[in-house]
Protein backbone atom coordinates (compact mmCIF):
# COMPACT_ATOMS: atom_id res chain seq x y z
CA UNK A 1 0.00 0.00 0.00
CA UNK A 2 1.41 3.20 -1.00
CA UNK A 3 1.87 6.28 1.69
CA UNK A 4 -0.72 8.51 0.74
CA UNK A 5 -3.82 5.35 0.70
CA UNK A 6 -2.18 4.11 3.91
CA UNK A 7 -2.86 7.81 5.31
CA UNK A 8 -6.41 7.98 4.04
CA UNK A 9 -7.36 5.09 5.76
CA UNK A 10 -6.18 6.11 8.98
CA UNK A 11 -7.94 9.42 8.59
CA UNK A 12 -11.15 7.53 7.19
CA UNK A 13 -10.78 5.28 10.39
CA UNK A 14 -10.77 8.31 12.46
CA UNK A 15 -14.68 8.08 13.96
CA UNK A 16 -14.74 4.55 14.26
CA UNK A 17 -11.21 4.31 16.39
CA UNK A 18 -12.68 7.43 18.65
CA UNK A 19 -15.84 5.56 19.25
CA UNK A 20 -13.24 2.14 20.60
CA UNK A 21 -11.87 4.93 21.89
CA UNK A 22 -14.77 6.13 24.38
CA UNK A 23 -15.98 2.74 24.95
CA UNK A 24 -12.08 1.97 26.47
CA UNK A 25 -11.78 5.41 28.06
CA UNK A 26 -15.40 6.72 29.04
CA UNK A 27 -14.32 10.18 28.77
CA UNK A 28 -13.98 12.33 26.20
CA UNK A 29 -10.88 14.12 26.68
CA UNK A 30 -8.39 10.68 27.64
CA UNK A 31 -10.29 9.14 23.99
CA UNK A 32 -9.13 12.13 22.11
CA UNK A 33 -5.79 11.39 23.49
CA UNK A 34 -5.86 7.82 22.63
CA UNK A 35 -6.84 8.59 19.76
CA UNK A 36 -4.39 10.66 18.93
CA UNK A 37 -1.22 8.52 20.05
CA UNK A 38 -3.06 5.41 18.22
CA UNK A 39 -2.81 7.80 15.06
CA UNK A 40 0.98 8.80 15.82
CA UNK A 41 1.98 5.07 16.25
CA UNK A 42 0.14 3.64 13.40
CA UNK A 43 1.74 6.48 11.06
CA UNK A 44 5.09 6.29 12.56
CA UNK A 45 5.22 2.36 12.07
CA UNK A 46 3.27 2.04 8.74
CA UNK A 47 5.94 -0.32 7.68
CA UNK A 48 5.10 -3.14 9.86
CA UNK A 49 1.56 -3.02 9.02
CA UNK A 50 1.11 -6.10 6.42
CA UNK A 51 -1.14 -5.54 3.70
CA UNK A 52 -2.76 -8.58 3.39
CA UNK A 53 -4.61 -7.76 6.82
CA UNK A 54 -7.55 -5.66 7.86
CA UNK A 55 -6.29 -1.85 8.53
CA UNK A 56 -9.04 -1.21 11.35
CA UNK A 57 -8.26 -4.44 13.24
CA UNK A 58 -4.17 -3.13 12.97
CA UNK A 59 -5.68 0.23 14.59
CA UNK A 60 -7.60 -1.49 17.16
CA UNK A 61 -5.28 -3.26 18.45
CA UNK A 62 -2.64 -0.82 18.66
CA UNK A 63 -5.21 1.42 20.44
CA UNK A 64 -6.18 -1.49 23.11
CA UNK A 65 -3.01 -2.36 23.35
CA UNK A 66 -1.80 1.87 24.31
CA UNK A 67 -4.64 1.69 26.24
CA UNK A 68 -3.72 -1.34 28.26
CA UNK A 69 -0.09 -0.62 28.89
CA UNK A 70 -1.19 3.28 30.09
CA UNK A 71 -3.82 1.19 32.35
CA UNK A 72 -1.25 -0.91 33.50
CA UNK A 73 1.23 1.57 34.50
CA UNK A 74 -1.34 3.99 35.94
CA UNK A 75 -2.45 1.23 38.29
CA UNK A 76 1.36 0.31 39.60
CA UNK A 77 1.29 4.67 39.84
CA UNK A 78 -2.18 4.71 42.17
CA UNK A 79 0.35 3.11 44.84
CA UNK A 80 1.90 6.64 44.91
CA UNK A 81 0.61 9.24 47.73
CA UNK A 82 -0.57 11.97 45.75
CA UNK A 83 -1.62 13.98 48.12
CA UNK A 84 1.73 15.56 49.34
CA UNK A 85 1.96 18.55 51.71
CA UNK A 86 3.44 21.72 50.03
CA UNK A 87 5.64 23.58 52.55
CA UNK A 88 4.50 27.01 53.28
CA UNK A 89 5.80 29.63 51.08
CA UNK A 90 7.21 31.84 53.98
CA UNK A 91 9.55 29.05 54.91
CA UNK A 92 10.76 29.42 51.16
CA UNK A 93 12.61 31.98 49.98
CA UNK A 94 11.41 33.08 46.45
CA UNK A 95 8.24 30.51 47.14
CA UNK A 96 5.23 30.08 44.90
CA UNK A 97 2.53 32.39 45.48
CA UNK A 98 -0.96 31.49 46.12
CA UNK A 99 -2.13 28.02 46.46
CA UNK A 100 -2.63 25.98 43.50
CA UNK A 101 -4.01 22.55 44.42
CA UNK A 102 -4.28 19.54 42.10
CA UNK A 103 -6.88 16.83 42.81
CA UNK A 104 -6.43 12.95 42.47
CA UNK A 105 -7.86 13.44 39.09
CA UNK A 106 -5.57 16.10 37.50
CA UNK A 107 -2.72 13.91 38.98
CA UNK A 108 -3.98 10.88 37.17
CA UNK A 109 -4.18 12.57 33.93
CA UNK A 110 -0.69 14.00 34.55
CA UNK A 111 0.81 10.37 34.91
CA UNK A 112 -1.30 8.31 32.01
CA UNK A 113 0.28 11.46 29.83
CA UNK A 114 3.69 11.07 31.22
CA UNK A 115 3.29 7.06 30.72
CA UNK A 116 1.80 7.55 26.58
CA UNK A 117 4.64 9.62 26.61
CA UNK A 118 7.50 7.40 27.90
CA UNK A 119 6.05 4.58 25.82
CA UNK A 120 6.33 6.34 22.56
CA UNK A 121 9.70 7.89 23.02
CA UNK A 122 10.86 4.34 24.34
CA UNK A 123 8.95 2.80 21.02
CA UNK A 124 10.70 5.37 19.05
CA UNK A 125 14.41 4.72 20.68
CA UNK A 126 14.37 0.84 20.13
CA UNK A 127 12.79 1.49 16.78
CA UNK A 128 15.78 4.23 15.69
CA UNK A 129 18.13 1.03 17.27
CA UNK A 130 16.82 -1.22 14.99
CA UNK A 131 17.48 0.70 12.09
CA UNK A 132 20.96 2.02 12.95
CA UNK A 133 21.95 -1.80 13.42
CA UNK A 134 20.28 -3.05 10.24
CA UNK A 135 21.90 -0.58 8.21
Amino acid sequence: MIQEDFEQHVVKLQNALLGFAKSLTHNEDEAKDLLQETSLKALSNKAMYDDSGSIKSWLYTIMRNLFLNCRRHSSRQESLPTDFEIPDTDDMQGGIEGEDSFSTIDVQRIMLWICCLLIIVSFLVYTCKDIVMTK
